[in-house]
């Protein structure tokens, strides 16, 4: 997405690969990540309505992760579940 000149915030339970994230993205032609450490930061930085697109692995965790950030969500916002499992 970032290649493509949207501006991307990314988020990850395990701070230091929101770190690594954004190093690489400045290595790869400084492409327009911003990196956060927490979900209320994250949703913050998205402009409303909100589209949230999620990666996480299949089953519970994407479950965890929806109510984990529907707290922060209003009306008319979007959460896309982009994780693959098979």
């Amino acid at each position: 997405m970032a290649s493509h000149g949207f501006k991307v915030c990314v988020s990850n339970r395990s701070p230091a690969k929101v770190d690594v994230t954004v190093n690489r993205a400045k290595e790869e032609g400084n492409l327009p990540i911003t990196g956060v450490k927490s979900i209320a930061e994250l949703v913050g930085h998205l402009k409303k309505p909100r589209k949230l697109v999620i990666l996480v692995q299949a089953g519970k965790p994407v479950d965890e992760t929806i109510n984990a950030v529907a707290s922060y969500m209003e009306d008319g916002d979007i959460i896309i579940d982009g994780g693959n499992e098979w």
